[in-house]
């Protein structure tokens, strides 16, 4: 794959009187889904907002292929899907009427995938929307965003507020579409989501990137032993990446390269969940 089929994210910044998205860089590749974790306030929506020119951004750059966003031809606009929570149609719409509306905004719109997938989903195409159910909404955005060959997908908390089996169900959808060689880049507080669907995980805290991590690496990367306090203290801060108390207990985030042999305390891989508690609620060395 070349460069033309990258998202890339360079050096982007954001700067409000209470808060800063600081120096962000990271690459989508075509095939990869990339997820994005971070508690509430972390900086996930601004990011996707920052990401699809929506506000201006300070510093860095944005491109899809080699076009930095701000500057980029319609053709190029045209090739990225966007499912965002808060954006959706005027609900006395129905999935026909929407065909109608976005078949002269996108010019390579197919009808044909458009209501492959109303069938796939059970999407009523004349009820209007204000009866949809949020997963039936969620499905009915997807499968805008997919019906007019777009190459990049950009989402924000697409799967917030679904049961489990819708969930599964239109993470399976992204995954498919990026087998076909197409880039997705979404945020989501639902860390179970990632298992088993996305390429890599980008955790952002107060702004900033923390890790920019191959999924299938995190369960050797990212570990977590418990000890008392005076143990904790034996341990050179160089190997610690955030404590935290747990009754009269210490869990500590360790480095990739702690040195086991040394140390005979508990240890067990942690998960993305144990990893965002870790920094929201522990001590960062």
């Amino acid at each position: 794959m070349t460069l033309q089929n990258n998202i890339s994210v360079e050096h982007l910044g954001k700067k409000y009187s209470n808060f800063h998205l600081s120096d962000i860089s990271f690459t989508v590749k075509p095939g990869q889904i990339v997820g994005l974790i971070g508690e509430n306030g972390a900086g996930k929506t601004t990011l996707i907002s920052l990401l699809l020119n929506q506000i201006q951004r300070d510093t860095g750059e944005v491109k899809y292929g080699e076009e930095d966003i701000m500057d980029a031809k319609a053709e190029i606009k045209n090739q990225i899907g966007i499912v965002q929570d808060d954006i959706f149609f005027y609900d006395k719409l129905n999935a026909q009427d929407i065909s109608r509306i976005l078949k002269r905004i996108y010019t390579n719109w197919s009808l044909k995938i458009y209501n492959s997938f109303l069938k796939k989903f059970n999407l009523p195409i004349d009820k209007p929307i204000c009866n949809y159910s949020k997963g039936m909404k969620t499905k009915l955005l997807l499968s805008t965003a997919l019906c007019h060959q777009a190459k990049y997908l950009i989402l924000d908390e697409v799967t917030s507020g679904l049961d489990p089996v819708v969930r599964h169900e239109v993470m399976t959808m992204l995954r498919e579409y990026a087998n076909r060689g197409n880039s997705v880049f979404f945020s989501t507080h639902i860390t179970s989501d990632l298992e088993g669907f996305s390429d890599k995980v980008i955790f952002l805290h107060h702004g900033k990137i923390i890790f920019d991590e191959f999924t299938e690496n995190l369960n050797t990367k990212q570990m977590i032993i418990e000890c008392s306090e005076e143990e904790m203290q034996s341990i050179p801060a160089q190997f610690l990446e955030s404590t935290l108390k747990v009754g009269n207990k210490y869990h500590a985030l360790i480095t990739s390269d702690f040195p086991k042999e040394q140390y005979h305390f508990p240890i067990k891989i942690a998960s993305l969940d144990d990893i965002m508690l870790m920094y929201i609620k522990g001590e960062n060395e």
